[in-house]
């Protein structure tokens, strides 16, 4: 007959908050640890980034015409967000390229204008 003592109270974040303190690669259970730890920090980046992109959408709702001054900074922050690596991939990558291809197109105008 098996007997054994079960807990009186059991709390179910006990585990899921548990790391073992190793940093070595070899450990499967530190490198899923690391894994988690990445994707939370990803996570609240990105959450992060949507708040700053609600604020956007809410500040120019609310201030019509003066949306570019009073907006700016809440738009400025929102760009930064997203310039992160995580986005790398989306629209903060087509905002590189896009400002890449106007300071060319000006430097071409510039260098055009100078030689005349």
């Amino acid at each position: 007959r098996l007997s054994f003592a079960m807990p009186l109270k059991s709390d179910p974040q006990a585990g899921a908050n548990f790391t073992f303190p190793s940093n070595d690669p070899n450990d499967p259970l530190a490198v899923q640890n690391q894994r988690e730890s990445n994707v939370r920090e990803t996570w609240v980046k990105v959450m992060s980034a949507r708040e700053l992109r609600d604020a956007v959408r809410e500040c120019y709702r609310k201030e019509g015409v003066n949306f570019p001054e009073k907006c700016k900074p809440i738009a400025m922050a929102y760009m930064d967000a997203i310039k992160q690596p995580m986005f790398s991939g989306g629209i903060g990558k087509q905002i590189e390229n896009e400002k890449a291809k106007r300071d060319a197109h000006a430097a071409a105008a510039a260098a055009a204008d100078s030689g005349h």
